[in-house]
Protein backbone atom coordinates (compact mmCIF):
# COMPACT_ATOMS: atom_id res chain seq x y z
CA UNK A 1 0.00 0.00 0.00
CA UNK A 2 1.31 3.67 -0.72
CA UNK A 3 1.44 6.13 2.12
CA UNK A 4 0.60 9.55 0.88
CA UNK A 5 1.49 12.85 2.83
CA UNK A 6 -0.87 16.13 2.72
CA UNK A 7 1.54 18.08 1.07
CA UNK A 8 1.31 21.05 3.33
CA UNK A 9 3.16 18.85 6.04
CA UNK A 10 5.68 18.06 3.42
CA UNK A 11 5.90 21.73 2.62
CA UNK A 12 6.42 22.42 6.35
CA UNK A 13 9.43 19.89 6.14
CA UNK A 14 10.66 21.31 2.65
CA UNK A 15 11.21 24.59 4.05
CA UNK A 16 13.57 23.81 6.83
CA UNK A 17 16.11 22.27 4.01
CA UNK A 18 15.52 25.30 1.79
CA UNK A 19 16.86 27.73 4.87
CA UNK A 20 19.56 25.62 5.39
CA UNK A 21 20.70 25.65 2.01
CA UNK A 22 20.62 28.62 0.92
CA UNK A 23 22.04 30.63 4.22
CA UNK A 24 25.36 30.88 2.93
CA UNK A 25 23.48 33.26 0.02
CA UNK A 26 23.97 37.46 0.39
CA UNK A 27 22.15 40.00 -1.54
CA UNK A 28 22.32 43.70 -0.67
CA UNK A 29 18.97 44.18 -2.55
CA UNK A 30 16.08 45.58 -0.78
CA UNK A 31 14.03 43.17 -2.47
CA UNK A 32 15.66 39.89 -2.03
CA UNK A 33 15.53 38.41 1.54
CA UNK A 34 18.29 35.38 1.82
CA UNK A 35 18.38 32.64 4.92
CA UNK A 36 21.65 32.78 6.98
CA UNK A 37 21.33 29.19 7.59
CA UNK A 38 23.23 26.64 5.19
CA UNK A 39 22.64 22.77 5.09
CA UNK A 40 23.88 20.19 2.74
CA UNK A 41 21.65 17.59 1.29
CA UNK A 42 22.76 14.62 -0.83
CA UNK A 43 26.61 15.68 -0.35
CA UNK A 44 28.36 13.34 0.99
CA UNK A 45 28.04 14.15 4.61
CA UNK A 46 26.81 11.89 7.61
CA UNK A 47 23.64 12.72 8.42
CA UNK A 48 21.75 11.90 12.23
CA UNK A 49 18.92 9.91 10.12
CA UNK A 50 19.54 8.47 6.79
CA UNK A 51 15.90 8.16 6.48
CA UNK A 52 15.14 11.87 6.57
CA UNK A 53 15.70 14.02 3.34
CA UNK A 54 15.40 17.28 2.52
CA UNK A 55 13.81 18.91 -0.88
CA UNK A 56 14.55 22.73 -2.34
CA UNK A 57 11.84 24.16 -4.40
CA UNK A 58 13.23 27.17 -6.55
CA UNK A 59 11.38 29.88 -8.56
CA UNK A 60 8.04 29.24 -7.21
CA UNK A 61 6.04 32.26 -7.98
CA UNK A 62 2.79 34.01 -5.96
CA UNK A 63 1.17 36.73 -4.42
CA UNK A 64 0.75 37.12 -1.13
CA UNK A 65 -1.97 37.14 0.79
CA UNK A 66 -1.57 37.73 4.11
CA UNK A 67 1.16 39.25 6.32
CA UNK A 68 1.91 39.24 10.11
CA UNK A 69 1.19 41.99 12.50
CA UNK A 70 0.77 43.03 15.39
CA UNK A 71 -3.18 42.92 15.12
CA UNK A 72 -3.07 39.78 13.92
CA UNK A 73 0.29 37.79 15.22
CA UNK A 74 0.26 34.75 13.16
CA UNK A 75 3.73 34.49 12.37
CA UNK A 76 3.59 32.46 9.08
CA UNK A 77 2.99 34.72 5.52
CA UNK A 78 0.65 33.56 3.43
CA UNK A 79 0.89 32.67 -0.29
CA UNK A 80 -1.22 31.96 -3.21
CA UNK A 81 1.23 29.92 -4.86
CA UNK A 82 1.28 28.37 -8.56
CA UNK A 83 1.36 24.76 -9.55
CA UNK A 84 4.68 22.61 -8.60
CA UNK A 85 4.30 19.81 -10.79
CA UNK A 86 7.91 18.52 -9.30
CA UNK A 87 6.47 18.29 -5.76
CA UNK A 88 7.56 15.51 -3.96
CA UNK A 89 6.06 13.12 -1.33
CA UNK A 90 8.22 12.30 1.52
CA UNK A 91 8.76 8.47 -0.20
CA UNK A 92 10.12 10.88 -2.94
CA UNK A 93 7.75 9.89 -5.66
CA UNK A 94 5.56 12.26 -7.62
CA UNK A 95 2.24 12.84 -5.55
CA UNK A 96 -0.20 12.43 -8.61
CA UNK A 97 -4.09 13.83 -7.92
CA UNK A 98 -7.26 11.88 -8.85
CA UNK A 99 -7.50 14.53 -11.79
CA UNK A 100 -4.16 14.07 -13.06
CA UNK A 101 -2.32 16.69 -11.35
CA UNK A 102 1.39 15.81 -10.46
CA UNK A 103 2.78 17.24 -7.71
CA UNK A 104 1.50 20.13 -5.67
CA UNK A 105 -1.21 22.51 -7.04
CA UNK A 106 -1.87 26.00 -6.68
CA UNK A 107 -3.46 27.11 -3.21
CA UNK A 108 -2.67 29.35 -0.87
CA UNK A 109 -0.69 28.06 2.50
CA UNK A 110 1.28 29.42 4.90
CA UNK A 111 5.05 29.92 4.80
CA UNK A 112 7.39 29.98 8.18
CA UNK A 113 10.26 32.51 7.10
CA UNK A 114 13.54 30.82 8.04
CA UNK A 115 16.07 32.96 10.48
CA UNK A 116 17.80 35.13 8.82
CA UNK A 117 15.01 36.03 6.38
CA UNK A 118 13.54 39.58 6.47
CA UNK A 119 10.21 39.71 5.20
CA UNK A 120 9.27 43.28 6.86
CA UNK A 121 9.79 44.82 3.26
CA UNK A 122 6.71 43.01 2.08
CA UNK A 123 3.21 43.30 2.08
CA UNK A 124 -0.64 42.22 0.84
CA UNK A 125 -0.78 41.68 -3.08
CA UNK A 126 3.02 41.71 -3.81
CA UNK A 127 3.99 39.23 -6.18
CA UNK A 128 6.86 37.39 -5.57
CA UNK A 129 9.37 34.05 -6.60
CA UNK A 130 10.58 32.31 -3.33
CA UNK A 131 12.99 29.19 -2.61
CA UNK A 132 11.06 26.95 0.23
CA UNK A 133 12.49 23.65 1.40
CA UNK A 134 10.81 20.87 2.86
CA UNK A 135 12.44 18.90 5.45
CA UNK A 136 11.02 15.20 5.71
CA UNK A 137 10.79 14.50 9.82
CA UNK A 138 12.65 18.24 10.74
CA UNK A 139 11.67 21.09 12.58
CA UNK A 140 10.21 23.45 11.24
CA UNK A 141 8.64 21.11 8.10
CA UNK A 142 8.96 23.65 5.45
CA UNK A 143 10.40 27.61 5.23
CA UNK A 144 10.72 29.73 2.84
CA UNK A 145 14.98 30.32 2.99
CA UNK A 146 14.85 33.09 0.22
CA UNK A 147 11.84 35.66 -1.45
CA UNK A 148 11.83 38.30 -3.73
CA UNK A 149 9.48 41.04 -4.97
CA UNK A 150 8.60 41.21 -8.78
CA UNK A 151 7.52 44.01 -10.98
CA UNK A 152 3.84 44.25 -9.73
CA UNK A 153 2.54 43.80 -13.60
CA UNK A 154 4.55 40.20 -13.52
CA UNK A 155 2.09 38.01 -14.81
CA UNK A 156 1.26 34.85 -12.61
CA UNK A 157 -0.31 31.45 -14.19
CA UNK A 158 -1.71 29.27 -11.26
CA UNK A 159 -3.14 26.73 -14.06
CA UNK A 160 -2.86 23.41 -12.23
CA UNK A 161 -1.85 21.45 -15.44
CA UNK A 162 -2.36 17.87 -15.82
CA UNK A 163 0.18 15.31 -16.26
CA UNK A 164 0.89 13.93 -20.12
CA UNK A 165 0.35 10.39 -19.13
CA UNK A 166 3.36 9.31 -20.81
CA UNK A 167 5.23 11.84 -18.64
CA UNK A 168 4.04 10.10 -15.43
CA UNK A 169 7.14 9.02 -13.50
CA UNK A 170 6.71 5.83 -12.15
CA UNK A 171 6.03 4.97 -8.52
CA UNK A 172 3.59 8.10 -8.86
CA UNK A 173 0.93 7.45 -6.71
CA UNK A 174 -3.06 8.94 -6.90
CA UNK A 175 -3.54 10.96 -3.11
CA UNK A 176 -6.86 13.62 -3.35
CA UNK A 177 -5.69 13.80 0.37
CA UNK A 178 -9.76 12.99 1.60
CA UNK A 179 -9.33 11.25 4.94
CA UNK A 180 -6.05 13.10 6.35
CA UNK A 181 -6.13 14.51 8.89
CA UNK A 182 -5.27 18.28 8.28
CA UNK A 183 -4.22 19.76 11.26
CA UNK A 184 -2.32 22.72 9.80
CA UNK A 185 -2.27 26.54 11.52
CA UNK A 186 -2.79 27.51 7.82
CA UNK A 187 -5.53 28.10 4.57
CA UNK A 188 -5.14 24.54 2.21
CA UNK A 189 -7.00 26.02 -0.76
CA UNK A 190 -6.28 24.55 -3.61
CA UNK A 191 -7.58 27.10 -7.07
CA UNK A 192 -9.58 24.37 -8.48
CA UNK A 193 -11.73 23.60 -4.61
CA UNK A 194 -15.51 24.68 -5.21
Amino acid sequence: MIRSIDPIHAIRMGCCVCALTLASCSDTSSNTAHSDDHAHTDDGHEHADSEKRSDVYTGVRGIITFMPSAENPDPHMKIHHTHIPHFLREDGTVNLSPDNIPGMKSMTMGFPAAQGVDISSFKVDDKVEFTFRVNWGGSPAWEITEITKLDPDTEIDFTNTPADPSEIPSGSANDDHSGHDHDHDHDHTHDDDP
